[in-house]
């Protein structure tokens, strides 16, 4: 540096020294300023990223009561397609109408191709449900046809959670994606039992399954609520006492004192599907609610690098 100011005139060696500073202040505030703008760019694509798992939350939801009620139905023996039944479907292909949406809005980002074997998936919908109607579709086959779609939708929304860019949201949606598992076994649960009080039985294999479901569910709540910041904690962990998780409880336990036994256990199928949809609903509704601090701390992140553009501006 030394040799360099050499070769200047006093008065321009005193120039460039009193004009270094504001050389490197320079350079700073660039480098601050492509740095916020990157920072700005991620949280948008977080913000992306979040509003997808829940348009996935929703299908997820729809196809879980549609499977409980087509797990009734086949149950029942019934010939006749209930209202119901119907209604469902008709929420399904409502949900499955927007998916095309979901995949072109987030193309690029590495999960197109895990949805495209998602919407594979759902196009096969409309001949399962014509087994379902005609009555050739066992209960079993029904519960694989729908978990196996479910599935493939939670593992994309795993997905998200590897590209998320921030680790505090990555975390938060890992989290949340525990919850979902809460619920879709919650379903199984659901519709596992509503389909064999239909019948009638509920055979050895659908018991284990019961009991499986029921352990998953106790697992996954506590890796939710342990896995959220802990600002979140109480509030999550005071929705979930809230799903009528007590209603339930009860229904379940008079099923396992009776080892199975639907008919010693005295189970009503109207009483079960209220109480264990109603505690799905409410699973969901916590979901819309982890979304909605997702995107807002997301939002906040956004905020702070859109001040920094301005300021190193």
């Amino acid at each position: 540096m030394s040799n360099f100011l050499a070769r200047f005139p006093i008065s321009r060696r005193i120039a460039i020294v009193a004009c270094l500073p504001l050389i490197g202040l320079i350079v700073l505030s660039g480098l601050m300023l492509n740095s916020n703008i990157q920072a700005y760019s991620k949280a948008g694509f977080l913000k992306e990223l979040v509003a997808s798992i829940d348009d996935l939350g929703e299908l997820s939801q729809t196809l879980q009561v549609e499977r409980g009620r087509s797990a009734g139905f086949i149950g029942s023996g019934s010939g006749t397609v209930p209202e119901a039944l119907v209604a469902a479907r008709t929420e399904t292909d409502a949900e499955v109408a927007g998916f095309a949406v979901l995949v072109e809005r987030i193309a690029g980002t590495g999960l197109a191709a895990e949805l495209t074997g998602v919407g594979d998936q759902l196009q096969r919908i409309a001949a399962h449900r014509l087994g379902v109607d005609a009555g050739t579709m066992s209960a079993a086959e029904n519960m694989a046809f729908y978990s196996g779609i479910i599935d493939s939708i939670i593992g994309a929304g795993f997905s998200a959670v590897e590209v998320a860019s921030d680790p505090k949201i990555a975390a938060q949606m890992g989290a949340m994606m525990s919850l979902t598992e809460v619920k879709e076994y919650a379903g199984r649960e659901s519709g596992l039992v509503a389909g064999a009080l239909g019948a009638g039985e509920l055979s050895p294999q659908g018991y284990v399954g019961f009991v499986g479901s029921v352990s998953k569910q106790d697992v996954l709540a506590h890796n939710f609520i342990a896995s959220e910041p802990k600002a979140y904690q109480a509030k999550y962990r005071s929705l979930l006492d809230a799903t009528s998780i007590a209603e339930v409880r009860s229904l379940r336990d008079r099923l396992t004192a009776a080892s199975g036994d639907l008919a010693a256990a005295g189970l009503d199928p109207k009483q079960w599907f209220s109480v264990t949809t109603a505690r799905i609903e409410a699973l969901r509704e916590i979901e819309k609610s982890v979304v909605a601090d997702i995107a807002h701390d997301a939002e906040a992140i956004a905020a702070a690098s859109l001040t920094g553009i301005v300021v190193t501006g």
